[in-house]
């Protein structure tokens, strides 16, 4: 029967339908085995995998993982090469990491274990770091290297903004006791107390080589205004003064880098090999002037320096170093010996247990305990830091004879000296009973007046020490400062400028205007530059000053080429090189000068005049310098005279008057202007002035050898020796 209505397609519409599904079905199945498979991407590999194949990486890398494990190791990592300033910043040791030490334990406080931590059952007293003492200051100026001046960017600021780079400083020196602090760390502080005394082996050198657990870390100094540079009074302000601009304040390193107990040995490897520049830090390099010295060196220019008064001086000085010797020598004879008896200095050098109470020991019961080490316990220094501290005391002694003999003097050496002339061997800080300290103040202005004084820090042997709760700030800080010492007598910065009258004439017949003369000095490339001039009311006081054949440095060329360095003295002596059994420091303490900075190897002559055979000094200096001091001749005023007895004897003299900058009146009387002090520091440093940069022609004979150089005034003559130091 025929459907009315409904075509062929209506008829089999969902028959069509249904093949369409199926045959799509089937296409999709047979896609998955004709075309690429599912993947999958493992760990961070790039290529993708099957799902069946997922663990073929993992595998793979996990045998890779065990083929390193099980390979020998044939070469190792190359330790690093780590500089000076390197170690420092960081507070490493010469080989990058802490060296391992053979410490000797010596006899340690009791410990309390328990479940927290270990802490020592006994207490400890703050050791007293003893004041420094015979403070001097003095005054220096010269011109600084213009190497120093390239390299050293804070310093630069400091100096003048053209060539010469002349500069005034201040240095200050002192005396340190180590032999007094050395007593104080081995003494019960408080006697018959509960307190003990500080274990030797946390302080003391086990190795006996000098380089004792605690160290000198900085010298501060203080500087009070007396004057000011303008004359008004300074109203004793005191400015603590920083490390010396570009150099490394090695106090400031150790304050913020030892932070715990196990920073302080690598800091102190480094402090041992710079003792020397840490304790006597050397000045800038200069190119001009004079030769830095200890302010201790320096004479008074006011005092009485006759040759009979240093005669006496060096007189008695002479009778004590002798009194010294004999008791170094009682002294010697009673003391242990090291190498016989293979003594280390911390080794059971802790007092014994303090005595009991009632007859019974500290544990409550039993009778007194005899200390084992009661019979060999060594309560002072070893003969072999006695025998160095002779040496040094034989050779300062010498020295003075030497002084003695050149004024005229002979002194017969004591009879019991019998020491060569050397150089004093090194003596450890707690072994040398006079170390000289010091510093250098470059913010000094010219012309004020300054006193100084100063005091030592040391590191702290409790520092980072578990001690009992109520001693926890004892450990908590690094450092120790000494007390201050006295204030220096007042040092004058002398000025760049100064002149002297040196006659005033009034009115008279001969001369209708008031007249005077005077002499001008300005501080110009190391030495004073002197000129007269003739006044007359109103006029300032100006003058021309000729100078010597003088050579700048081409600062292009120094800035192009900081690494340059100017032509070496020949003999000229390494600053540090403190000769057979010299003292103290084998180190260059980062940011110093460089190798021929100082007064050592290529430094100036000790004349500091420039020489003009330096490749670097190839610009020629002005001829002449124009002087000129902020002042106006206004008059001359008649001075009162006292009556003299002798008849006729009377005589007029005047004073010359003057405006200074200021505006203040100045009166200057002619016939004692030449008689002041500093006088003959100008007319000596313009004298030496004339005769710069001329070149020094040896003899034939001598120039075939190396000029001997003088003994290094860097090192101080010592009462008890110690190491060198300075410019």
């Amino acid at each position: 029967m025929k459907l009315k209505g409904i075509n062929s397609f209506e008829q089999h519409a969902e028959k069509i339908v249904v093949g369409v599904a199926g045959a799509a079905a089937l296409g999709i199945v047979a896609l998955q085995f004709l075309h690429q498979p599912n993947m999958v991407t493992v760990g961070k590999s790039a290529l993708p995998v099957k799902p069946a194949e997922a663990f073929v990486p993992v595998e793979a890398a996990a045998e890779a993982l065990q083929g390193k494990l099980n390979a020998e190791v044939t070469s190792f990592p190359e330790v690093p090469k780590l500089t000076l300033v390197d170690r420092l910043a960081g507070g490493f040791a010469a080989s990058g990491g802490p060296k391992s030490r053979a410490i000797a334990m010596g006899n340690p406080p009791s410990i309390t274990i328990d479940a927290a931590t270990q802490v020592a059952s006994d207490t400890f007293g703050l050791p007293s770091v003893p004041p420094a003492v015979n403070v001097a200051a003095a005054a220096f100026q010269s011109t600084i290297s213009p190497i120093e001046q390239v390299r050293n960017t804070e310093l630069a600021a400091l100096l003048p903004p053209q060539q010469p780079f002349d500069k005034a400083a201040v240095s200050v020196e002192g005396t340190f006791n180590g032999l007094t602090l050395r007593e104080a760390l081995a003494a019960d502080p408080d006697g018959d107390g509960p307190m003990s005394p500080i274990p030797t082996s946390w302080w003391r050198d086990p190795l006996d080589r000098g380089n004792d657990l605690l160290q000198v870390v900085g010298v501060e100094l203080e500087r009070q205004t007396v004057t000011n540079a303008d004359g008004s009074s300074g109203g004793n302000k005191t400015v603590l003064i920083s490390g010396m601009p570009g150099r490394t304040d090695v106090l400031k390193l150790w304050r913020e880098s030892v932070a715990a107990a196990g920073d302080v040995g690598p800091m102190l490897e480094q402090i041992w090999s710079t003792t020397d520049l840490i304790q006597r830090p050397d000045y800038y390099a200069s190119i001009a002037g004079p030769e830095w010295i200890p302010p201790s060196e320096v004479e008074d220019v006011t005092a009485d320096s006759s040759d009979d008064r240093m005669n006496e001086r060096d007189l008695r000085a002479d009778q004590a170093d002798r009194a010294k010797l004999v008791d170094l020598d009682a002294r010697i004879l009673r003391a242990p010996d090291a190498k016989a008896n293979d003594r280390r200095d911390n080794r059971d050098d802790r007092p014994p247990p303090p005595p009991s109470r009632g007859g019974k020991g500290l544990t409550g019961g039993g009778a007194d305990r005899q200390d084992p080490r009661e019979k060999d316990r060594d309560n002072g220094p070893t003969r072999q830091v006695l025998e160095r501290q002779r040496a040094a005391l034989v050779a300062n002694m010498e020295r003075r004879r030497e002084r003695l003999k050149s004024r005229g003097v002979e002194v017969a050496a004591a009879a019991s000296e019998t020491a060569p002339l050397t150089a004093a061997p090194h003596l450890g800080l707690l072994d040398n009973p006079e170390v000289k300290v010091w510093g250098h103040d470059v913010t000094a202005e010219r012309g004020a007046v300054y006193r100084y004084r100063l005091r030592v820090v040391t590191n702290n042997p409790l520092f980072g020490r578990s001690l009992q709760p109520t001693q926890a700030r004892l450990a908590a800080e690094n450092t120790i400062a000494a007390p201050w010492s006295d204030w220096s007598a007042p040092v004058t910065v002398l000025p760049s400028e100064y002149y002297f009258v040196t006659s005033a004439e009034s009115r008279s017949d001969i001369t209708p205007r008031p007249r005077a003369t005077a002499e001008l000095f300005v501080y110009y490339y190391g030495f004073y530059r002197k000129a007269s001039v003739s006044l007359e009311p109103g006029d300032k006081l100006m003058a021309t000053a000729k100078l010597p054949e003088l050579k700048f440095a081409d600062m292009d060329l120094l800035k192009a080429d900081p690494s340059a360095e100017l032509a070496p003295l020949p003999g000229a002596a390494s600053p540090r090189d403190p000769g057979p059994g010299g003292g103290g420091g084998k180190g260059l303490m980062p940011g110093g000068p460089s190798p021929r900075g100082g007064r050592g190897e290529g430094a100036p002559a000790p004349t500091g005049e420039p020489r003009t055979s330096d490749p670097i000094l190839t610009i020629a200096a002005p001829k002449e310098r124009a002087m000129m001091v902020d002042a106006t001749f206004l008059d001359v005023a008649q001075a009162p005279t006292a009556p003299s007895e002798v008849a006729g004897a009377d005589r007029t003299r005047y004073f010359a008057v003057l405006r200074n900058s200021a505006g203040q009146l100045v009166t200057r009387l002619a016939e004692v202007e030449r008689s002041q002090g500093f006088y003959g520091q100008f007319e000596a440093s313009a004298k030496a002035g004339l005769t710069q940069g001329v070149p020094v022609v040896l003899p034939e004979a001598e120039r075939q050898f190396v000029p001997k150089p003088r003994e290094p005034r860097s090192k101080p003559p010592e009462e008890g020796g110690g190491g060198g130091g300075g410019g």
